[in-house]
């Protein structure tokens, strides 16, 4: 089923996907973001006293959105072993930045694209 190749593989952060598979990894992810933000909005409502519930609930959703982009990022920088490519660090730094102000809609298409990056290639120690 070529629709469901889309969805291969969410899970394996090393994974280098293609355009259209690294367009399903965004979705899921925005999908789940979305998920867990209303979830822990929700349960933070009913258990704090908020004197503006959406004012809050913005506040939580945007916050989800920063640590899910971020944690994401540099997972699968980790996982790809591309910690030591500065210009991607930052990227997966920013992704976080974007999401501050675009939320997990805007923040994700960073992790989506670092999705498509090659693997790096480890250097074996030379060290004698």
């Amino acid at each position: 089923m070529p629709f469901m190749s889309l969805f291969s593989r969410l899970t394996d952060f090393g994974y280098q996907r293609s355009k259209k598979e690294a367009f399903g990894f965004y979705i899921v992810y925005l999908l789940l973001t979305m998920i867990a933000g209303g979830v822990i909005s929700g349960t933070a409502a009913a258990l704090l006293d908020f004197t503006d519930v959406y004012q809050a609930s913005v506040r939580i959703g945007t916050g989800t959105a920063l640590v899910v982009c971020v944690g994401l990022s540099f997972a699968v920088l980790k996982q790809k072993k591309l910690l030591g490519n500065l210009g991607l660090v930052a990227l997966a730094a920013l992704s976080g930045v974007i999401a501050l102000f675009g939320g997990a809609l805007i923040g994700l298409i960073a992790v989506a694209f670092l999705t498509t990056r090659p693997n790096g290639v480890q250097e074996a120690s030379s060290h004698s």
